[in-house]
């Protein structure tokens, strides 16, 4: 199992790319995204990326009050056109800053050159709350485990169960225990 801060943007990406072309219209798009339940979309020309088009886009770009057919508005009309993408092997945290940095919400997934996924916020916070569980496990068992080395007494005790089971430690200190009882004991 990869550490829960060591993943990487391969990791969260979505590898089935959702794209339209950039001559399509927006109603289209939309449509698309739709469908496939995405909230942005890759806008290609001779199937190469030139943009994405995402919710925001449509909220702050899509002039409805106009009166203009949006069946008539190509996709490339409200495209973001600086793509920024992120490489698959990037870190965690880094692709987590460079959104904050530029702003964005969505970042087109690159290996040698070649789109291959797209990584959403959302799917990075909806799997922050999993890394950090995972990561305190995992650190309740390595402090343990060096606790049971030092002091063999305390191997087996149901402070460690408690812990490593529920997600969060309900454990007290030995020195925080009533006089006459150990923390933790039943």
């Amino acid at each position: 199992m990869t550490r829960p801060l060591r993943r990487t943007a391969a990791d969260f990406m979505r590898r089935d790319l959702v794209t339209i072309d950039h001559g399509r219209s927006i109603v289209e798009a939309m449509a698309e995204m739709n469908r496939e339940q995405v909230s942005a979309i890759l806008v290609t020309e001779a199937s190469r990326p030139v943009g994405i088009v995402t919710e925001r886009d449509l909220l702050v770009k899509l002039d409805l009050a106009s009166g203009r057919d949006m069946r008539a508005v190509p996709a490339a009309e409200l495209m973001s056109r600086d793509l920024v993408t992120v490489a698959y092997d990037e870190p965690y945290g880094s692709v987590i800053r460079l959104m904050r940095r530029r702003r964005i919400r969505h970042l087109p997934v690159t290996r040698d050159g070649a789109i291959i996924g797209m990584v959403s916020l959302r799917d990075l916070l909806n799997n922050w709350a999993t890394s950090l569980e995972e990561l305190l496990t995992e650190s309740v068992n390595t402090l343990s485990s060096a606790i049971e080395k030092r002091d063999p007494s305390t191997a087996g005790l149901p402070w460690r169960r408690a812990c490593t089971t529920s997600g969060r430690c309900t454990c007290r200190s030995r020195s925080s225990a009533a006089p006459g009882r150990s923390a933790g004991r039943s």
